[in-house]
């Protein structure tokens, strides 16, 4: 012990003695390190903690799968909910959630009601996930049936709008205008999962699922499920796909329909994952070209350092003590380099929070932790060994008499080649890191230059959702709808005014299947789907979503008058490519009788889904004779929109004072959103390449000025001989050139085997 705080103390004054050469070297590392632990906190929080639930490696999300559409997440209809629950083996328990709370609820407590998230839940799905409760108890089996009123709040919203009131328990509360009944709170610790309308769920009703759910009539519940113990994914998926096969040979509603099992973090997850290891991978690659460069500088140390050693040397110090000294600096250029590191990755944590898309699960427990301090600790360690390696195989074979005769200004051909091979190796790293994050960039600029089929700019939208209670029926609603929007249009300063059930870009798919009667009727697997949307008159003009043939929706378009369409481009030219839609009839399977209604005119396409998504056919109702049960009003202005907010909710207001508005945002945002995991991706890899290339660059100076200042006396011979300073300069230049040019050879390789997979 006495003798490694001999060497630590060694170390610190050798340090001491070239500030320069230190700080570089720890601010190499502080670079390196801080990156890579910024970005593991993320992984760790994102990817690695594993799920808060008991057994949480056992549950999966079970989907419907449709095969001629190629949609592998769908809803599932409660008629093959049942079958599954009677007849699969696979699973402890298979708990449904209705989509009858995606919108949300309105909480009458106090003066201001309250928009608040909302599940319908079975029963069960408080066993699934072994739910704590701070107080009372679970929504229990009898309780789920129609009118039933008893309701769960989680902890946050007991403590915000209730003050944490004990006597909770039995207390009754205003939702959507009826009266219901708190049976019990959760948890503090308990976090519903971050998917669909269970994210940030504040109060969980009971679903109630009755005879009529047991014949075919939609597709609407979101089925979570438990293996049973021991069971594995592969052979629970092999009995769901023979179990939804019988059923397709059974039922003619379930032709062309199978099942997919996801496990539930990876549905949690989604797409990011791989997103996230791209990110990964490349700010390993930066620590491997800090490791490198900061190897290049201690093999320079140690070439001024030959006298030194040499002297040690020949006064009997063995080549292994020389060797621990020189591991012992390294470690203590890793100690401050990964202090340093760790204050760079607080800074780097909150920026890349900043960056992140909103909606990135777990981003709220991203931070330096334990974990990540261990894992910075850990890279230390690795970084010292790793860049202790190459200067330390260079005292080995030491020539004592060479070094001494030459006081250390002679260099050798084998140091000279090791920082070559290191720069080399810097220059073909950063070149696929920059390579990489090239095409990244390339892929997000065609993004951005994508258009979304409708102009975001001016154009603010707000969500409302009137209660079931207060607006009993379709006509109720569409008269709450027609005279919001005729009232918004008449506001100071909002050109038009419309409404719609779903907004674009966000994410959905709400499709069903038609049936065009100029045509013979196709069988259940091959007929036509298109997505489905109600919208006001005034909506395509507000979103200016242009009018390509026929006419908008009107005034006349109401629920006594004959049921009027608007189609989009896709769906015109795919079914019609030789002639006009308009007049042409199409029955919508929107339940029993199908809906009939007549194609009175063509608007452009729009990215529903997302600005990378192929448009598909798409049908437009009139609001009015397809009334939905909540929708978001949109108005269009010449300023800036954030400001029409307070008008919209006073417009709200005065029709219906009990009603909030909530979701008020920017349809420019909106397309900032779609665009945000992109961006996140991209800005990454370009912050890391650009890190990547600074430090190619810097080894290559570092290695041509080193080479410089070892031939200055033989450069100044040739100088004296006649040699022109231009020849000197293409002498000195022609190094760097040639390790640039190994470099980007070796760099074009490697970007080769990474362009396939990164495209995709």
């Amino acid at each position: 012990m006495d003798t490694l705080w001999q060497d630590v103390r060694y170390a610190l004054r050798q340090l001491m003695k070239r500030p320069v050469f230190t700080f570089a070297v720890v601010l190499t590392l502080a670079l390196g390190i801080g990156a890579n632990t910024a970005i593991f906190s993320v992984v760790e929080n994102v990817l690695l903690t594993p799920l808060p639930y008991p057994d949480a490696d056992r549950l999966v999300v079970v989907w419907e799968r449709n095969f001629p559409r190629q949609q592998n997440q769908n809803v599932v209809a409660s008629a093959n909910y049942w079958s599954w629950r009677d007849r699969a083996t696979a699973f402890e328990r298979l708990v449904p959630i209705g989509l009858g709370g995606f919108g949300g609820m309105t909480l009458a407590e106090g003066d201001t009601p309250e928009r608040i998230t909302a599940a319908v839940v079975d029963p069960d799905f408080f066993d699934l996930l072994h739910v704590p409760f701070a107080h009372g108890r679970a929504l229990r089996r009898d309780e789920a049936v129609p009118n039933a009123d008893a309701i769960v709040l989680s902890h946050g919203l007991w403590q915000r709008r209730f003050g944490g009131d004990a006597e909770i328990v039995g207390r009754r509360v205003v939702l959507d205008g009826r009266p219901r009944t708190v049976v019990g709170v959760t948890a503090e610790t308990f976090r519903a999962p971050e998917l669909w309308s269970l994210d940030g769920t504040e109060v969980w009703l009971p679903l109630a699922l009755g005879a009529d759910s047991r014949t075919y009539s939609g597709r609407s519940l979101l089925v979570f499920g438990a293996l049973e113990p021991g069971r594995s994914l592969a052979s629970a998926q092999a009995e769901m796909s023979a179990l939804a096969a019988e059923l397709a040979a059974t039922h003619e509603y379930d032709r062309g329909w199978g099942v997919n099992i996801v496990p539930l973090d990876e549905q949690i997850v989604g797409d990011v994952r791989t997103a996230l290891l791209v990110v990964f991978a490349a700010v390993g690659l930066v620590l491997l070209l800090v490791c490198v460069n900061v190897a290049n500088l201690l093999v320079v140390h140690l070439s001024s350092r030959r006298r030194e050693l040499a002297v040690r040397t020949a006064m009997g110090a063995h080549p292994s003590r020389l060797v621990r000294q020189l591991v012992t600096e390294s470690f203590v250029l890793a100690a401050l380099g990964c202090l340093a590191g760790v204050l760079v990755a607080v800074q780097t944590v909150d920026a890349l929070v900043a960056l992140a898309p909103a909606d990135l699960p777990g981003l709220d427990r991203v931070g330096i932790d334990a974990t990540a301090l261990a894992y910075a600790a850990a890279l230390a360690v690795v970084t010292a060994t790793a860049v202790s390696l190459m200067p330390a195989l260079g005292l080995l074979g030491r020539r004592t008499a060479q070094d001494l005769r030459y006081g250390g200004t002679r260099t050798t051909d084998r140091g000279q080649r090791v920082r070559n091979v290191l720069v080399t190796a810097q220059v073909a790293l950063a070149l696929v890191l920059a390579v990489s994050a090239g095409i990244l960039a390339k892929s997000f600029t065609r993004l951005r230059g994508v258009e979304p089929g409708f102009d975001a700019s001016g154009v603010l939208a707000a969500r409302v959702n009137p209660p079931r209670d207060a607006y009993p029926d379709d006509q109720s609603r569409a008269r709450f709808y027609d005279e919001v929007v005729g009232r918004l249009a008449t506001v100071p300063g909002i050109r038009v005014a419309g409404a719609t059930v779903r907004l674009p870009l966000d994410g959905l798919w709400i499709g069903t299947s038609f049936r065009l009667f100029d045509r013979p009727e196709p069988t259940p697997e091959d007929r036509p789907v298109a997505d489905i949307r109600s919208v006001t008159p005034g909506y395509f003009r507000t979103m200016d979503i242009p009018l390509l043939d026929g006419r908008d929706f009107v005034a006349g378009d109401r629920a006594e008058a004959p049921n009027a369409l608007v189609i989009n481009e896709t769906m015109a030219r795919t079914f019609w490519p030789d002639g006009s839609p308009i007049g042409q009839e199409v029955s919508i399977n929107l339940g029993d009788p199908r809906y009939v209604g007549r194609v009175v005119g063509v608007v452009g396409d729009v990215k529903h889904q997302g600005l990378d998504y192929v448009p598909r056919s798409m049908i437009y109702l009139a609001h009015s004779q397809f009334t939905p049960g909540s929708m978001h009003f949109v108005v269009r202005t010449d300023g800036d929109p954030t400001q029409l907010a307070g008008a919209v909710r006073r417009v709200v207001r005065d029709v219906d004072p009990a009603l909030p508005v909530y979701g008020i945002t920017t349809v420019g945002a909106l397309v900032d959103r779609a665009l945000a995991a992109d961006r996140f991706s991209t800005t990454l890899l370009g912050a890391f390449a650009l890190l990547a290339l600074t430090l190619a660059a810097v080894g290559i100076y570092g290695v041509i000025a080193y080479s410089v200042a070892r031939r200055t006396a033989e450069l100044g011979i040739r100088i004296a001989l006649g040699a022109a300073r231009q020849r000197i300069l293409r002498l000195v230049l022609r190094q760097g050139v040639l390790l640039v040019a190994w470099g980007t050879g070796l760099g074009l390789l490697g970007a080769a085997l990474v362009t396939q997979p990164l495209s995709g």
